[in-house]
């Protein structure tokens, strides 16, 4: 496949590290109504197309994952999000973990070498804190602010007649996020679900983004699920290394309410 494979030599040929980036937040669940503490725990399966560009040491190469492609890379990933508050204040939390191998026969300026295989793993967390801005019995709206963790570790292999070639690196960052997200009650079992956040703003990412729309129904007070679409964009950029994506694709979460 070109597009992997271009990001398999940009990555075997400086010897270092790179990585993609996937999304964070859902933060989906009913409208809450009750001044008593309450809890949403709501698991989530994200399955993306990424488009953009990656480098490292300068070197740049254009990225085009499809949904298929992800299905078919993907080793093992876990998505989690919980949100509770009291009142009107919101506190939250979003977390994903992938890993992903990808592997591609080398042309021939690599000689001896025929075969690169590239793992990575990814971590993405979001906490965060906010005010529920409007809340009535049909629609809640909350303002955060908050902070996404973003961490990626990649192993290359090269493979063929000479002697195992494996080169491995991590990259981490901190980036500051503002956001909104909000539910409007459509009647007592469906619901719409809306929020994003923006930030970086040049802290760590020069910008970071994501937004998602969802509609769900409740089967019970304490039961929901939610199907939906929901989109991420990083622009990082630390010396020799970039990561300038867009990923986007369908979500479906199922929402459990203590």
């Amino acid at each position: 496949m070109k597009t992997k494979l271009a990001l398999i030599l940009a990555l075997a040929s400086a010897s270092s590290f790179a990585g993609t980036s996937s999304p964070e937040n859902i933060d989906i669940q009913p409208t809450q109504t009750s001044s008593d503490w309450w809890l949403t725990i709501t698991p989530y399966g994200w399955v993306t197309a990424t488009d953009g560009d990656m480098g490292v040491a300068g070197r740049v190469a254009p990225v085009d994952i499809s949904f298929q492609d992800t299905l078919e890379d993907l080793e093992l990933a876990f998505m989690l999000a919980a949100e509770g508050g009291i009142d009107r204040w919101v506190f939250g939390f979003d977390g994903i973990y992938g890993a992903f191998s990808s592997s591609a026969d080398l042309p021939a300026p690599f000689g001896l070498y025929t075969k690169a295989t590239v793992d990575f793993d990814q971590f993405f967390g979001r906490v965060h804190a906010g005010y529920q801005i409007v809340k009535d019995d049909n629609a809640t709206l909350t303002a955060f602010v908050g902070a996404r963790y973003s961490y990626l570790s990649t192993e290359i292999v090269l493979s063929g007649a000479a002697p195992t070639l494996a080169v491995d690196g991590s990259k981490s960052w901190i980036d500051p996020v503002i956001g909104l997200h909000g539910v409007w009650v459509i009647n007592d079992r469906w619901f719409l679900h809306g929020g994003g956040d923006i930030g970086g703003f040049g802290v760590s990412s020069d910008l970071i983004w994501q937004v998602n729309a969802a509609i769900g129904y409740r089967f019970t007070d304490s039961v929901s699920a939610l199907v939906g679409y929901r989109g991420l964009g990083v622009d990082y950029t630390d010396g020799g290394f970039l990561v300038d994506t867009v990923a986007h694709g369908p979500v479906i979460g199922l929402s459990l309410r203590f």
